[in-house]
């Protein structure tokens, strides 16, 4: 399935998708045992073992027949060789060209075109390919001419994304076919030049120190890849396969360095290991690439797993459909709102809720134009339900698809008709500061205790009035506190006296706080000068008036010569100034805001007390 991008640059989603350039790195053990078969082959060769091809012993008693085939001997490993590198090098090109990265299809169609060079060398000199010149000069000329050829290709197509980026180029089958037909055109000229050559130049001198001369500029390209080209490759476009294809040049090293000081004649010991390693040029990249597509495979897995989870779980109700109308999926919350299978089972151009909401022409000017669009509705599916509804396109697979998602608003509704009004006011009180906040405004700012009747204006009921005088809070909450003007005007003004509020409610046992502990000198003090802020006020009942100790959160601040602020800002030293009267007496906190809103005493309050504390 292919979703569409928007603006989503290349070189961001490069090759695979595959992460940071730490991330996008094959095991040492790879690295590893990848040296280790380049060098393992010349460690055999110091113990007596040899690779070359073995001659025949020209005293055997051996048929025509027979002699015929072992002279070929060394040809059929060669071929075997060759062809060998040439079927993964078709491997890898054809795994390439299914990425639908520009950069991972010609890397892939590079390295093709490097293995046909390979195969003719093969066929040329199994005499498949109609050829000229000497076999003997035929072998090492082709050999030398597609290992530059090999060199080459990579530097230029890697230089080429180096120097130009990718954000410059469309990765469609436009250029890919291209730039394989300039490699086509460039590899069957040199085909075709080294076929008709009735005469080729001598590669190789046994007896100098350089055997095969030729394969000098090969092996310093290999080394300048290996440095410069290849690293900064992998550094720009970080993958699995761009790391391979680093890993790569360690045996193409390896192959040139057993020819150029080691290979003396044809199918002698350095020219089979040689062949070997080219071989293995070819496998190192596949298995970077192969990797690099497991991994990829393993990443959209759970990204669909993470992503289904999500939709699951989501808040919001979310369905898709396609453009002729027919849902393709549903999560659990639209189901709880509306039912799964009916949303499932229907097309949207015959759902009543479309029809009644006015969202069906939403629905299809949103698939015309690509205009999202968000409608408020009021529908009724078992219970009365207030939802908002989104709708967006989306392209799946070059086809218009409808995403809709409903937020059920219902509570935010209720809540709009529940905006304070009147006397008394909201406070929240902040969690990781002493600050307070108040959350509504009354009728008129210059005292709490007054207020107007509804009645005196309709506007009092309208929603933008009422949504002006109430505010919301979005910081983390320590407490919530609402309350009659009887409270709040014992503790005017407001942005101070709530922070003395929440003080002398934690002070008094009503709001539970875990307390910290006290230095020996603190308690000390608090024992010895308790009775500064803990008083006794009488409490009328029914059977007289009670003695009732009540706290004062302003005296127990000045005891330990701290601000209220400070104090506030810190609950559980405040809590641990709970004195053990209050904290021994067997009642809830309940009953402790009853017995505390009847007791407290302030000058000139008379109205009635009314305090509702969430904590």
């Amino acid at each position: 399935m292919s979703i569409s991008k928007k603006n989503i640059p290349e070189n961001i989603v490069n090759l695979t998708d595959r992460g940071s350039y730490v991330n996008a790195r094959l095991p040492w053990a790879f690295v590893l045992l990848v040296i280790a078969i380049c060098v393992m082959p010349f460690l055999l060769n110091l113990i007596g073992v040899d690779f070359g091809t073995e001659k025949h012993d020209p005293n055997a008693s051996l048929s025509s027949h027979e002699l015929q085939v072992i002279s070929l001997r060394g040809a059929f490993e060669h071929t075997i060789l060759e062809w060998t590198g040439f079927c993964i090098a078709l491997c890898t090109a054809f795994l390439a060209l299914s990425s639908r990265h520009l950069t991972t299809q010609l890397i892939g169609t590079a390295l093709f075109f490097a293995g046909c060079m390979d195969a003719f060398h093969t066929l040329a000199t199994d005499y498949l390919i109609e050829t000229v010149a000497d076999n003997h000069n035929m072998f090492p000329f082709t050999w030398a001419i597609c290992r530059l050829f090999d060199a080459l290709i990579m530097i230029v197509v890697l230089g080429f994304f180096l120097v130009k980026g990718v954000n410059k180029l469309d990765a469609n089958l436009k250029v890919v076919v291209s730039v394989s037909f300039l490699f086509g055109l460039l590899a069957y000229a040199i085909i075709h030049l080294s076929a008709t050559s009735v005469t080729l130049p001598q590669t190789m001198y046994p007896d100098a120190l350089m055997t095969r001369p030729y394969d000098v500029a090969p092996l310093f390209l290999f080394i300048f890849a290996g440095l410069v080209v290849y690293p900064a490759f992998h550094k720009r476009y970080p993958s699995l396969f761009s790391h391979a294809l680093l890993i790569s040049v360690i045996p193409e090293i390896a192959t040139q360095l057993y020819m150029v000081f080691g290979s003396t004649a044809l199918f002698d010991n350095y020219f089979n290991i040689a062949h070997f390693l080219k071989m293995m040029t070819y496998l190192v990249p596949f298995v970077g690439l192969s990797l690099d597509y497991a991994r990829t495979n393993v990443t959209l897995q759970e990204a669909y797993q993470f992503n289904k989870t999500i939709l699951t779980v989501a808040p919001l109700g979310i369905a898709s459909y396609r453009s002729d109308g027919q849902c393709v999926s549903a999560n659990e919350t639209i189901g709880t709102m509306i039912g799964t299978e009916q949303m499932l089972s229907q097309n949207f151009r015959q759902i009543e809720f479309f029809k009644n909401a006015t969202l069906l022409a939403d629905a299809e000017e949103t698939l015309s134009t690509g205009v999202d669009k968000k409608r408020e509705v009021h529908v009724t599916f078992g219970k009365v339900l207030y939802i908002e509804c989104y709708l967006s396109r989306f392209i799946i697979n070059d086809e218009f698809h409808l995403l809709l998602m409903i937020h059920d608003i219902t509570n935010r509704k209720q809540a709009e008709k529940a905006c304070q009004v009147g006397d008394g006011l909201s406070t929240a009180i902040y969690k990781n500061k002493a600050f307070s906040c108040l959350l509504g405004r009354v009728e008129k700012d210059d005292f709490y205790g007054e207020t107007e009747f509804l009645t005196s204006s309709l506007r009092k009921l309208e929603r933008d009035y009422l949504s002006a005088k109430t505010f919301p809070f979005f910081s983390p909450m320590l407490a919530l506190m609402v309350m009659t003007d009887g409270v709040s005007d014992d503790y005017f003004p407001p942005d101070k006296g709530m922070l003395h509020l929440f003080g002398d409610l934690v002070l008094n046992g009503i709001i539970p706080v875990v307390p910290s502990a006290l230095t020996k000198e603190q308690m000390k003090l608090l024992k010895q000068k308790k009775d500064e802020y803990m008083f006794v006020e009488k409490r009328l009942t029914e059977n007289g008036a009670i003695p009732t100790p009540i706290c004062s959160v302003s005296e127990y601040a000045k005891i330990l010569n701290l601000s209220i602020e400070e104090l506030i800002a810190t609950p559980a030293l405040l809590a641990a100034g709970v004195p053990p009267e209050i904290k021994q007496c067997d009642s809830t906190p309940e009953s402790r805001l009853q017995i505390w809103l009847d007791s407290y005493h302030v000058r000139g309050s008379f109205d009635d007390r009314s305090l509702v504390v969430v904590f």
